[in-house]
């Protein structure tokens, strides 16, 4: 599963946890009650083998330009940054 087909409206997408429930208690991206998730976290989600989640993670990082001492984190979790911008990145990237 690509993340642009796990994040398909903003209720699934979170910011300040890997992932959420539906009360919002923060858990583990592959934790079956998590029904939301951070970039990072829809990344472990979609993307179990660890060699494939650095692989989407630097051309994440690349195609927005950061450098490796900036984090998906920390782009997902900005203030400025809207469920769009996620989706918008998803798609461009194809990921």
């Amino acid at each position: 599963m690509k993340i642009q087909e796990l994040l398909t409206d903003e209720s699934k997408w979170c910011k300040g946890a890997v992932s959420r429930t539906t009360s919002e208690v923060s858990l583990s991206a592959d934790h079956p009650d998590a029904v939301s998730w951070c970039l990072l976290g829809a990344i472990v989600k979609c993307y179990p083998a660890t060699t494939t989640q650095y692989q989407i993670r630097c051309r994440l990082l690349e195609h927005l330009g950061l450098t490796a001492e900036d984090t998906l984190v920390g782009f997902n979790d900005r203030a400025s940054t809207t469920f769009n911008d996620i989706l918008d990145l998803c798609k461009k990237v194809d990921v």
